[in-house]
């Protein structure tokens, strides 16, 4: 009941993403195949202005169980795509992240060296004694205030798109169910665009 995924808003099917202001890379890394713990996951969210307030729009989702050597080409993959831009609009191009957030954990520390030492706009996330029920606290805040959105499914109308179910799910069943790696990677996301002042909760 701290992620309420009823206060998850619907950007609408019908319409082009909004302009987006800054995109982040969020992950929370395994470097495992071992289906028994938490796989890789992450999610990409962007920053856009909406109604007069800064909203976050989850662009992307994904998790799956991959040993360092299949992880790191997967992430400078994902880090040359584009998201956003406007439909025959050549001055709303889409945009490539503008960073990558990282949790700076055991798995997660050396990825951040190698990323880094190849130029990757690495940002490291520690959350140091807070633990993940503080983080989901942290964050809910946003997610209550409407602020946080999924984009709508076109074959399902009122509900979000398929790939970001899966986090809707964990948000759902947090801190009591079998996996909470897309909820780490929302809370993260979540808590560093709240100190880098992206997103600001009502005065």
């Amino acid at each position: 009941g701290i992620l309420e995924v009823v206060n998850f808003q619907l950007w609408p099917a019908n319409r082009d993403l909004p302009e987006l202001d800054f995109v982040l890379q969020s992950y929370d890394t395994a470097f495992t195949d071992d289906t028994k713990n938490d796989p890789t996951a992450c999610t990409v969210w962007g920053i856009f202005k909406h109604r007069g307030k800064a909203c976050a729009l989850l662009l992307d989702a994904w998790s799956d169980y991959l040993k360092y050597p299949q992880l790191r080409p997967k992430l400078l993959e994902d880090w040359k795509a584009k998201y956003g831009g406007t439909k025959d609009d050549e001055f709303k191009p889409p945009r490539r992240a503008d960073a990558i957030l990282i949790e700076e954990k055991g798995s997660g520390i050396s990825l951040i060296q190698d990323l880094r030492q190849g130029g990757i706009p690495i940002i490291s996330y520690n959350p140091g004694k807070s633990s993940k029920i503080m983080r989901a606290h942290q964050a809910a805040p946003f997610l209550d205030m409407g602020a946080l959105y999924f984009l709508e499914s076109k074959r399902d109308p009122g509900k979000p798109i398929t790939w970001a179910r899966p986090l809707s799910t964990q948000c759902e069943q947090f801190p009591n169910g079998e996996h909470d790696d897309f909820v780490d990677t929302l809370t993260q996301a979540v808590i560093y665009f709240r100190n880098s002042g992206m997103l600001e909760l009502p005065q």
